[in-house]
């Protein structure tokens, strides 16, 4: 019996062919590994937009027209905190500079003893080196170190002002957390009087931060504690400070 023509030319070429199951399987993963290679290079083109938006979640910039006031609770970036807020008052934008500091009992042990020199300390001097001068640098007292006890004591000063607008300087990345914080704490009136500007990083931005080690860990840093923030919200009270010298003498009264 003369085989068809098909038949000859795979017996005479040693190759079987797979039965119809095989062949759909075949076309099925030919398939998947086509959607996954456009897939994976719609991903390597757009990489850049999609990495941009992903950090734009961090970031919380929404400017007040009109405020008078500049706060400052932190360092940013060094000095660029400080460069910031004097640029606006030379430029007249702002007539106040204020300054969140802790008290003294809730310092750092280091700071009391006078080791390392307290922000408050440092950001007057840096404004004052930048031509800021002294009577228009405020400082507000917190009770403690936490960023919601400084939301407070902003609370408290804005209701004694009911008339002052300011805007808060904060990292970029962080932007998004401290406005959650601070929110969560002053009412509704309160914060409709405060502005944010968050100022960049001089290695990167939402821009580029894939780019450089820095950047990936500052974002993934800073989506963990934002997080913790929805997550967990303000959480227990900070203990008091540990003081070896009062322990010190309180074994002694024993």
């Amino acid at each position: 019996m003369a085989l068809p023509v098909s038949d000859k030319e795979n017996s005479a070429s040693g190759k079987k062919e797979l039965p119809p199951q095989q062949q759909r399987k075949r076309r099925r993963w030919l398939r998947r590994m086509g959607i996954a290679l456009l897939v994976a290079g719609a991903l390597y083109l757009l990489r850049a937009p999609i990495l941009t938006g992903l950090a734009s979640v961090l970031v919380f910039d929404r400017p007040l027209p009109g405020a008078e006031t500049i706060v400052l609770f932190c360092e940013i970036d060094g000095d660029r905190g400080f460069q910031e807020a004097a640029q606006l008052h030379q430029d007249g934008q702002v007539s106040r500079i204020l300054l969140i500091e802790v008290r003294a009992e809730r310092r750092a042990r280091t700071v009391r003893a006078g080791v390392v020199p307290s922000f408050e300390t440092t950001a007057r001097q840096a404004l004052l080196a930048r031509g800021v001068p002294a009577a228009a640098i405020e400082l507000l007292p917190a009770d403690m170190r936490s960023n919601w006890d400084k939301a407070r004591s902003l609370d408290a000063w804005l209701q004694q002002h009911p008339e002052a607008r300011a805007t808060v300087l904060c990292e970029r990345f962080a932007s998004r957390r401290i406005a959650q914080i601070y929110s969560s704490v002053l009412g509704p009136e309160s914060s409709g009087r405060l502005g944010w500007r968050a100022i960049p990083d001089r290695r990167f931005d939402e821009s580029n931060w894939w780019q450089q080690r820095l950047g990936v860990l500052a974002v993934f840093h800073a989506y963990a504690h934002l997080g913790h923030v929805w997550i967990s919200g303000e959480g227990p009270p900070e203990p008091e400070p540990w003081d070896p010298d009062d322990y010190e003498k309180s074994l002694q009264t024993r």
